[in-house]
């Protein structure tokens, strides 16, 4: 290893988690990768060596519990990619609540319990956050209210982060991305193809 560093990944098993976590291991970091689905994390530690503990960080005690694997593995943490999410469409008028409440626990509660079990670790280490939201954060399309929220939530969470704790040292950044190749991307590009094949639309 090269310095030491500790990073947690969240949603670490598959697409923008899986590759942040690879190249995070090629630069010579110790990578702890969380997911609520075990089998992609555990190829993962056997591919890479990296160290798989699966939860599911919407749970207080699981989110601690993430934090303090990291430190019984390599005794400190350095930094935080909060990249699990879910996405859920719907307008504001017709969306289900169920679906709501599912799509902020995962993409704003989550962050948010894991954070604040890793600040004290990460103020001991002028560590890092960065926080994986979405284009979305910034223009939204339509039918896309819950998951447009909860990342326009996650940017101004990781601000926050910024703003309380940058003058000690902890640093917190915020990507928002567009449409990235990954198998939830995947699932929502099918479904906007079949929509558009019942409204008689077609797709090329």
């Amino acid at each position: 290893m090269t310095d030491g560093r500790v990073v947690v990944v969240t949603g670490g098993g598959s697409g923008m988690g899986e590759a942040t976590a690879r190249l995070l291991r090629e630069g010579g970091h110790h990578v702890v990768v969380s997911g609520r689905r075990s089998e992609p994390l555990r190829r993962l530690e056997q591919e890479i060596g990296v160290l798989a503990h699966p939860s599911d960080v919407r749970d207080p005690e699981a989110a601690g519990g993430l934090v303090q694997a990291a430190l019984a593995a390599y005794g400190r943490l350095d930094g935080l990619v909060l990249n699990a999410g879910i996405g859920r469409g719907g307008s504001v008028g017709d969306l289900s609540l169920e679906d709501w409440d599912e799509v902020m626990r995962t993409n704003v509660t989550g962050p948010l319990l894991l954070l604040r079990a890793a600040i004290p670790h990460l103020l001991e280490a002028r560590g890092a956050v960065v926080a994986v939201a979405s284009v979305s954060a910034l223009r939204n399309g339509t039918s896309n209210a819950p998951y447009a929220t909860s990342k326009a939530a996650l940017l101004q969470l990781c601000r926050s982060v910024a703003v309380d704790y940058g003058r000690q040292g902890v640093r917190a950044n915020i990507v928002c991305p567009s449409w990235v190749r990954s198998e939830m991307a995947d699932r929502r590009m099918a479904r906007f193809a079949a929509e558009a094949d019942l409204r008689g639309e077609g797709v090329d």
